[in-house]
């Protein structure tokens, strides 16, 4: 995910109750094979998904069950086009972590766009760029967690794979201050940013991690020591985990997910889609070609329904990506 605490934080954790039982089952099931040799390498075929399987309206995540050419977590690409004969508007929906052929395909498709609108809750008058090298200093916030998830699972982190300062990048997302401002408080602590200018100074303040509530923390504490040492390498147990994680993730519904806690979803979802969706208006009175929306597939639901309804746009094409791949069981 983006630079984004508010996501990572409930995005990635909220399912972990769920992953850690996944990994517990097959930690018990797996115990005596710790020298197991890892499974092969997944085969490019298995990123392939068939050009007959198309997304639904409204539909941006979704799990496939492995067959022998293989399956995984899937991430939908969805084209809309003006009634006026406006710019085309294209969702490009991503998850934050994901295996390294499915970024080469999500490079491609921003390169497709004249205009990409991103998301990213940074402060207001931080660069693109340096917005990306704070994520490197992996302990201190949500990015941290997320890379470390990329690590187990063997898969790249977005920020990773990504370059977010060229020309075409439009940030569309609201600022630290205004996410702070709207209740994100407590999330994400605006002092680690002040004073902070465009050259890169790692500080000393305390890392989101630390400010979790205690029962959080020592349970992401446990999960982290539990990913740390149960796959650390490619073996049977990461891919029964990755395949169990994708089911969930293909699954869930995100936005119910945040429901459960009061205001969550309004200021995590629906008040950072009014934030694209004001600049995008903003720019279509004089744009041409195509312009992407490159943002969190839990964000992809609302913002369609802006598009096709008060903004008059219509659905036109809608493809898959793999994001996660899974293989097919493996034969004794």
């Amino acid at each position: 995910m983006t630079r984004s605490p508010d996501k990572s934080r409930f995005r990635c954790c909220a399912p972990l109750p769920l992953l850690l039982v996944c990994l517990c089952v097959g930690l018990v099931t797996g115990c005596d094979d710790v020298d197991v040799e890892p499974a092969p390498g997944l085969l490019p075929r298995y990123y392939v998904v068939p050009v007959t399987e198309r997304p639904r309206a409204s539909q941006f995540l979704r799990y496939r069950a492995p067959d022998r050419n293989g399956g995984g977590l899937d991430v939908a690409i969805t084209e809309y086009e003006a009634s006026d004969g406006g710019p085309t508007v294209v969702l490009i929906g991503v998850v934050h972590v994901a295996d390294a052929p499915y970024f080469v395909s999500i490079n491609e498709a921003l390169a497709g766009c004249d205009i990409v609108l991103w998301e990213g809750v940074k402060p207001a008058g931080m660069s693109a760029s340096k917005w990306q090298a704070r994520s490197h200093n992996q302990d201190r916030d949500g990015s941290g967690l997320q890379r470390q998830l990329a690590t187990w699972f063997g898969f790249v982190f977005q920020l990773d794979a990504i370059d977010y300062a060229g020309p075409r990048f439009v940030h569309a997302d609201m600022s630290l201050e205004d996410f702070v401002a709207a209740g994100g408080g407590d999330f994400i602590d605006i002092s680690d940013f002040s004073g902070e200018s465009d050259e890169f100074e790692p500080d000393d303040a305390a890392t989101d991690r630390e400010r979790l509530p205690g029962e959080v923390n020592e349970t992401w504490e446990a999960v982290i020591a539990f990913g740390e040492f149960a796959m650390s390498k490619p073996s049977p147990l990461r891919s029964l985990a990755r395949r169990m994680f994708a089911e969930t993730m293909g699954s869930a519904d995100l936005g119910d997910t945040l429901d459960m806690l009061p205001g969550l979803s309004e200021l995590l979802l629906e008040k950072r889609n009014a934030v694209v969706i004001e600049k995008l208006e903003e720019l279509l009175p004089t744009s041409q070609g195509r312009i992407g929306i490159f943002y969190g597939a839990a964000h992809m639901t609302g913002l369609e329904a802006e598009l096709t309804g008060r903004l008059g746009y219509r659905r036109t094409t809608a493809r898959w990506l793999r994001a996660w791949a899974v293989r097919p069981p493996l034969k004794r």
